[in-house]
């Protein structure tokens, strides 16, 4: 009986493919999602602004915050500045500040912990099983990516890889 095509290149890909330093690796494709958690419990803490507008913006950090500032309320940020007698708002409006600063009129400043969760979507043998699975799919989902796992304790996985990576040699 001859071998079907697929499996001697599953083969060729498993002996050559870099298994990133893990014994027996399967591949997974994961995307990240942020979920907001209780305070001090996230991964990282990012600012939310709602304007009278009803729009509502995220930033990471409060230099992004201080520039939103100024595009948006130039007026504001002279008259902070003046009263504070200082060049530019970052001179005035830092973290340890943010807490008790008085926001221009309609809008609201909000602190909130993020927390990353990885979603596990797909486990592939070879990694050019992975990367077809993302170029068909990556529309659908935020950034995917490949991660290795370990079929360490898997007997029966680990037997199958290993006889589909010696057909190449057969």
């Amino acid at each position: 009986m001859e071998l079907p095509k697929f499996l001697l290149e599953m083969s060729k890909q498993l002996n050559e493919q870099d298994n990133r330093c893990t014994a027996d690796p399967i591949w997974v494709v994961c995307y990240d999602e942020w979920l907001t958690c209780a305070n001090d419990r996230g991964d990282k803490e990012v600012i939310i602004i709602c304007d009278e507008s009803g729009g509502c913006k995220q930033f990471d950090c409060v230099d992004e915050v201080t520039e939103w500032l100024s595009e948006n309320y130039p007026d504001w940020c002279k008259s902070q500045c003046k009263e504070e007698e200082v060049e530019s708002i970052d001179d005035i409006f830092d973290e340890s500040t943010m807490d008790w600063f008085t926001m221009p009129k309609g809008v609201e400043l909000e602190k909130i912990e993020m927390q990353k969760v990885v979603h596990k979507l797909k486990y592939c043998l070879t990694e050019s099983d992975a990367n077809a699975f993302i170029k068909r799919k990556q529309h659908d989902y935020t950034r995917l990516y490949t991660y290795v796992e370990s079929m360490y304790h898997c007997p029966q996985m680990t037997e199958l890889r290993n006889w589909i990576k010696g057909l190449a040699n057969g």
